[in-house]
């Protein structure tokens, strides 16, 4: 309110004086404006009363955290009352059957205990009101916050998992680079724990290093977000804080876990090289884990992990785009939404419509209350236990957003003075009611203390997220707007051109305040930055898996190649071609991949259509998902096999089969 006055300088008007005016009977300071199709009382007058400006607030919004910014101000209680009571007297006298027994149109209630909250909000829901705690906000966000602890864990705890079983994998792999080295430190002396003791010291090691790099790591992504999250709160006008920080118990706990995974995993190969003996370690004539059914267990394992990981990427992805791409109900492309919150609809808004409209690039223009997409809601409404979304629009809001009437008819511009209210309803809330398409139109409903008829009846449409049902909603439309959000469709191939005629426009009827202003798609669609999120995350975590994966996957073919030497050459010379020698290294390591595809998929799909679950509108999972996973990570398995099978199967024969 403070910048209406003075946009300059808001901060100048404290200490000054205000006068505020209203009607009420008996005699004031002059006679009342006169309202259209209204008979005043002969004793009904003007009263002023002078304010002092003591000092202002930041500006407010509403609970829902996108209703309208509107003006106000704040009086003593006491003086409230006595404007209330008058303006209720005069009322009275003009229309009596317009006034309710209390003045106020909201009430709030504070409870001792936050526990008994819930119970009064249900008593006051039975008696037919609309009831909001800010309990079931926060509810609300700690669920979301359970959640996302949860997912997050999950993700983590595969991640590591998977990494785990990598480095497992990689300490196998080492020991074919260990094998002569072990032999001459036992053929000189070396016991058994001396070998085991140098594999533990240097998995010790790993750990700590892998550990320390992930910490450090860590701290600087945390340093990263803390910068970004302190703009925010700065340009919001909090103080900025150390909101990521890594305590001591953490990095502990974080060097603790990787020594302890890298001991595990470097104490197989510690073990079984320390049992070897030294003839048949130098002599080449021992085997080691090529077809071990513990290592080909981790490999399986992790391939597992990383198709579900996939799969639900993919189908994570699938649903976003789905929501995005399916069509609301109305006409969300080429819609810009000016946000009006900061002006005085009522006086500028006839001025904007009248200077854009008559544009080639401009196809039509609407205002309402509330506005559509993320961060906005629509007003509540409640009435002998059926609870509605209402918005107030314009009468042309409807027929510029491209929503469809199925019964009656829209509202008119000049019956705004009718006595019985005009509204107009979604076809949940007419079924609520058990009314039909027919019988719907001309029904009367109790709203605000009057009656409100309905005239039309408007096809189902989604201004909420279509993870959610589409509730009652109704339209209702009021001659004193008071709108703070304005819809300009504009005619489609050329946005530039509209964008600089609303610019213009807005600088000549609000030159004092800057034009803000979005896309209604991108509005909409904002609502599903969550699942875009996920996608994200999920793929990486199922990213990361598959290269581990494949590490695993690649030690595992060494292995089986060097166990395999004499046997390739053997095969090589009775006339086995390359692509031979290729098939029979990556046939039994396909064999892996697939029973991880059997086992993983199912596992996919079950959580998968658990989750799904919580979108009243989603995708059917299809098996074209898992077809192309399957295809995908066999491609990039025969990639990783085929490195050392090439390999094996161009060496030289003779090399092959000549003893050391």
């Amino acid at each position: 309110m403070a910048r209406r006055i003075d946009d300059a300088n808001p901060q100048a008007l404290v200490g000054k004086e205000l006068m505020l005016s209203h009607a009420a009977l008996g005699s004031g300071v002059g006679p009342v404006q006169p309202v259209p199709g209204v008979a005043l009382s002969a004793n009904a007058s003007r009263v002023e009363i002078p304010y002092k400006v003591v000092g202002i607030i930041e500006r407010e919004t509403g609970p829902f955290g996108g209703a309208a910014v509107v003006s106000g101000l704040m009086i003593p209680l006491g003086r409230a009352k006595a404007i209330l009571s008058a303006t209720r007297a005069l009322t009275q006298a003009i229309a009596p059957d317009r006034v309710s027994n209390s003045p106020y149109n909201s009430l709030i209630v504070k409870v001792q205990h936050a526990q008994g909250a819930q119970d009064i909000e249900d008593q006051i829901k039975k008696k037919g009101f609309f009831a909001f705690s800010l309990n079931d906000a926060l509810q609300g966000a700690k669920r979301a916050f359970i959640i996302l602890d949860i997912v997050l864990s999950l993700i983590g705890s595969i991640a590591l998992a998977v990494s785990s079983l990598g480095i497992v994998n990689t300490m196998v792999m080492s020991i074919l680079e260990r094998t002569r080295e072990i032999g001459i430190m036992k053929a000189i002396g070396g016991s058994d724990g001396d070998i085991r003791k140098i594999f533990l010291i240097e998995a010790s090691a790993i750990g700590f290093l892998g550990g320390l790099s992930g910490v450090v790591l860590g701290w600087i992504v945390g340093r990263i977000v803390n910068f970004g999250a302190n703009i925010y709160i700065q340009q919001q006008g909090g103080t900025p804080g150390n909101l990521f920080s890594l305590p001591f118990w953490l990095i502990g706990g974080a060097l603790a876990f990787s020594i302890t995974i890298s001991l595990i995993a470097g104490s197989y190969p510690a073990f079984v090289l320390s049992n070897f003996k030294p003839v048949d370690i130098l002599k080449n004539k021992i085997r080691v884990g090529g077809s071990n059914l513990f290592t080909k267990s981790l490999v399986t394992f992790q391939f597992g992990l990383s198709i579900v990981l996939i799969i639900s990427t993919v189908i994570i992805l699938q649903q976003a785009k789905y929501m995005m791409d399916t069509h609301p109900g109305f006409d969300k492309e080429n819609v810009v939404v000016v946000d009006a919150s900061e002006t005085d609809p009522n006086n500028i808004y006839n001025a904007f419509k009248e200077s854009v409209i008559s544009q080639t690039s401009i196809l039509g223009v609407t205002t309402a209350t509330a506005g559509l997409g993320a961060e906005h809601d629509f007003l509540g409404y409640s009435n002998q236990g059926l609870t509605a979304a209402i918005n107030v629009v314009d009468p042309d809001y409807i027929t510029v957003l491209g929503m469809k009437l199925i019964a009656g008819r829209n509202f008119e511009a000049t019956n705004l003075n009718d006595t019985m209210r005009p509204m107009i309803i979604n076809e949940t809330m007419m079924r609520a009611f058990s009314w039909t398409e027919q019988s719907a139109i001309g029904q009367e409903i109790d709203f605000q203390y009057k009656k409100a008829v309905v005239i039309g009846v408007v096809r189902n449409f989604n201004y909420r997220p279509l993870s959610e049902i589409v509730k009652n909603q109704a339209f209702i439309t009021s001659k004193d707007k008071g709108y703070s959000q304005i819809y300009v469709r504009m005619r489609p191939g050329n946005p530039k051109a509209a964008i600089d005629v609303i610019q213009r426009a807005w600088s000549t009827v609000s030159p004092n305040i800057p034009l803000q202003y979005s896309f209604l798609d991108e509005d909409l669609n904002n609502y599903y930055k969550n699942e875009l999120r996920w996608t994200r995350i999920v793929g990486w975590a199922g990213g990361i898996s598959i290269l581990l994966a494949c590490l695993g996957l690649l030690g595992l073919t060494a292995l089986a190649a060097v166990n395999r030497t004499k046997e390739i050459g053997i095969r090589k010379v009775m006339g086995a071609s390359v692509p031979n020698i290729i098939s029979i290294l990556s046939v039994d390591f396909l064999k892996l991949i697939l029973i991880a595809f059997l086992i993983a998929s199912p596992i996919a799909w079950y959580f998968m259509s658990e989750w799904l679950q919580q979108y009243a509108n989603r995708i059917k999972i299809r098996w074209s998902v898992f077809l192309l996973v399957a295809m995908s990570t066999t491609s990039i398995a025969l990639l990783t096999i085929s490195f050392h099978a090439l390999k094996a199967a161009l060496t030289n024969p003779v090399n092959s089969l000549k003893m050391d």
